[in-house]
Protein backbone atom coordinates (compact mmCIF):
# COMPACT_ATOMS: atom_id res chain seq x y z
CA UNK A 1 0.00 0.00 0.00
CA UNK A 2 1.13 3.64 -0.47
CA UNK A 3 0.12 6.91 0.51
CA UNK A 4 1.79 10.43 0.16
CA UNK A 5 1.01 13.05 2.86
CA UNK A 6 3.04 15.27 5.19
CA UNK A 7 2.97 13.66 8.50
CA UNK A 8 6.54 15.11 9.69
CA UNK A 9 5.13 18.59 8.92
CA UNK A 10 7.94 19.15 6.77
CA UNK A 11 6.16 21.55 4.09
CA UNK A 12 6.79 18.67 1.56
CA UNK A 13 4.83 15.82 1.12
CA UNK A 14 6.35 12.38 1.42
CA UNK A 15 5.80 8.78 -0.03
CA UNK A 16 4.85 6.35 2.72
CA UNK A 17 4.79 2.63 1.40
CA UNK A 18 4.22 -0.83 3.12
CA UNK A 19 5.70 -3.80 1.74
CA UNK A 20 5.62 -7.48 3.07
CA UNK A 21 7.24 -10.39 1.99
CA UNK A 22 6.40 -13.89 4.37
CA UNK A 23 7.10 -13.02 7.58
CA UNK A 24 8.96 -9.69 6.99
CA UNK A 25 7.43 -6.74 6.66
CA UNK A 26 8.59 -2.85 5.99
CA UNK A 27 7.47 0.51 6.35
CA UNK A 28 9.49 2.98 3.56
CA UNK A 29 9.39 7.05 3.65
CA UNK A 30 10.80 8.46 0.75
CA UNK A 31 11.58 11.94 1.56
CA UNK A 32 14.61 13.87 0.21
CA UNK A 33 14.43 15.46 -3.52
CA UNK A 34 11.98 16.82 -6.07
CA UNK A 35 8.54 18.51 -4.28
CA UNK A 36 5.87 16.31 -5.09
CA UNK A 37 3.11 17.69 -6.81
CA UNK A 38 -0.22 15.72 -7.04
CA UNK A 39 -1.83 16.37 -10.44
CA UNK A 40 -4.97 13.71 -10.10
CA UNK A 41 -7.10 11.37 -7.24
CA UNK A 42 -9.50 9.59 -8.53
CA UNK A 43 -11.11 5.96 -7.51
CA UNK A 44 -10.00 3.34 -9.20
CA UNK A 45 -12.54 0.30 -10.24
CA UNK A 46 -10.56 -2.33 -8.50
CA UNK A 47 -6.93 -2.77 -6.71
CA UNK A 48 -4.35 -2.67 -9.26
CA UNK A 49 -1.80 -5.67 -9.64
CA UNK A 50 0.52 -3.52 -11.48
CA UNK A 51 1.31 0.25 -12.90
CA UNK A 52 3.41 1.15 -15.45
CA UNK A 53 4.49 4.83 -17.09
CA UNK A 54 5.62 5.09 -20.61
CA UNK A 55 6.50 8.02 -22.84
CA UNK A 56 4.88 8.57 -26.11
CA UNK A 57 8.27 8.56 -27.72
CA UNK A 58 11.57 7.52 -26.78
CA UNK A 59 13.06 11.38 -27.02
CA UNK A 60 9.96 12.36 -24.61
CA UNK A 61 11.06 14.24 -21.47
CA UNK A 62 7.97 13.43 -19.97
CA UNK A 63 5.68 9.99 -19.69
CA UNK A 64 2.60 10.53 -21.49
CA UNK A 65 0.75 7.39 -20.66
CA UNK A 66 -0.14 5.79 -17.55
CA UNK A 67 -0.87 1.79 -17.26
CA UNK A 68 -2.91 0.08 -14.98
CA UNK A 69 -3.16 -3.14 -14.56
CA UNK A 70 -6.27 -5.45 -12.90
CA UNK A 71 -7.00 -9.07 -12.49
CA UNK A 72 -9.26 -8.97 -15.73
CA UNK A 73 -8.73 -5.92 -17.51
CA UNK A 74 -5.63 -2.93 -18.10
CA UNK A 75 -6.80 0.80 -18.21
CA UNK A 76 -4.79 3.43 -19.79
CA UNK A 77 -4.75 6.68 -18.16
CA UNK A 78 -3.25 10.12 -20.88
CA UNK A 79 -1.18 12.82 -18.85
CA UNK A 80 -1.24 15.94 -19.74
CA UNK A 81 -3.25 19.06 -18.14
CA UNK A 82 -5.15 16.94 -17.47
CA UNK A 83 -5.27 12.44 -16.16
CA UNK A 84 -8.11 11.11 -18.48
CA UNK A 85 -8.86 7.56 -19.67
CA UNK A 86 -7.57 7.05 -23.48
CA UNK A 87 -8.67 3.87 -25.27
CA UNK A 88 -6.47 4.60 -28.54
CA UNK A 89 -3.37 3.50 -28.03
CA UNK A 90 -3.58 0.05 -29.28
CA UNK A 91 -3.31 -1.85 -26.02
CA UNK A 92 -5.48 -4.54 -25.25
CA UNK A 93 -7.25 -3.30 -21.94
CA UNK A 94 -9.69 -6.53 -22.20
CA UNK A 95 -6.66 -8.35 -20.66
CA UNK A 96 -4.61 -8.39 -17.64
CA UNK A 97 -0.76 -6.79 -18.22
CA UNK A 98 1.78 -8.22 -16.70
CA UNK A 99 4.62 -5.63 -18.61
CA UNK A 100 4.51 -2.53 -20.44
CA UNK A 101 7.41 -0.85 -22.22
CA UNK A 102 8.16 1.36 -25.18
CA UNK A 103 10.89 0.65 -27.97
CA UNK A 104 13.35 2.57 -29.23
CA UNK A 105 10.95 2.73 -32.87
CA UNK A 106 8.32 4.24 -30.53
CA UNK A 107 5.83 1.33 -30.25
CA UNK A 108 4.66 -0.10 -27.21
CA UNK A 109 4.98 -3.96 -25.92
CA UNK A 110 2.03 -5.07 -23.92
CA UNK A 111 2.99 -8.56 -22.39
CA UNK A 112 0.29 -10.23 -20.97
CA UNK A 113 -0.55 -14.11 -19.68
CA UNK A 114 -0.97 -15.66 -23.06
CA UNK A 115 1.19 -13.13 -25.52
CA UNK A 116 2.36 -10.50 -26.44
CA UNK A 117 1.09 -7.56 -28.44
CA UNK A 118 3.11 -5.31 -30.58
CA UNK A 119 1.74 -1.68 -31.28
CA UNK A 120 3.56 -0.36 -33.92
CA UNK A 121 3.88 4.17 -33.63
CA UNK A 122 1.19 4.13 -36.98
CA UNK A 123 -1.43 2.24 -34.75
CA UNK A 124 -0.33 -1.23 -36.58
CA UNK A 125 -0.71 -3.95 -34.62
CA UNK A 126 1.55 -7.46 -34.35
CA UNK A 127 0.65 -9.86 -31.69
CA UNK A 128 2.65 -12.91 -30.74
CA UNK A 129 0.55 -15.83 -28.76
CA UNK A 130 2.34 -18.14 -26.48
CA UNK A 131 2.27 -21.74 -26.32
CA UNK A 132 2.07 -22.01 -22.08
CA UNK A 133 1.30 -19.24 -19.43
CA UNK A 134 3.29 -16.33 -19.39
CA UNK A 135 3.90 -15.67 -15.45
CA UNK A 136 6.94 -12.43 -16.16
CA UNK A 137 8.58 -9.90 -18.27
CA UNK A 138 10.76 -7.36 -18.84
CA UNK A 139 11.80 -5.42 -21.67
CA UNK A 140 14.53 -2.75 -22.75
CA UNK A 141 14.48 -0.20 -26.11
CA UNK A 142 15.42 -3.20 -28.30
CA UNK A 143 14.23 -6.65 -26.40
CA UNK A 144 11.90 -8.23 -24.84
CA UNK A 145 12.11 -11.41 -22.48
CA UNK A 146 9.00 -13.68 -20.80
CA UNK A 147 9.27 -16.18 -18.48
CA UNK A 148 6.57 -19.25 -19.10
CA UNK A 149 5.36 -21.15 -15.98
CA UNK A 150 7.41 -24.29 -16.73
CA UNK A 151 10.49 -22.55 -16.46
CA UNK A 152 11.16 -21.84 -20.39
CA UNK A 153 12.56 -17.48 -20.85
CA UNK A 154 11.87 -16.57 -24.52
CA UNK A 155 14.02 -14.22 -25.66
CA UNK A 156 12.48 -11.28 -27.92
CA UNK A 157 14.90 -8.70 -29.94
CA UNK A 158 13.63 -5.65 -32.34
CA UNK A 159 15.11 -6.37 -35.71
CA UNK A 160 15.38 -2.95 -38.42
CA UNK A 161 12.36 -4.25 -39.73
CA UNK A 162 10.52 -3.64 -36.76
Amino acid sequence: DIKVEDLTGEGNPQIYALSASNTRSALRVLRHGLAINELAVSPLPARSIGIWTIKGSMYDDSDKYIILSFSTATLVLSVGEKVLEVTDTGIDNTKSTIHVGLLEDDAIVQVFSSGIRHVRKDKRINQWTSEGKIVKATSNSKQVVIALAGGEIIYFELDQVG
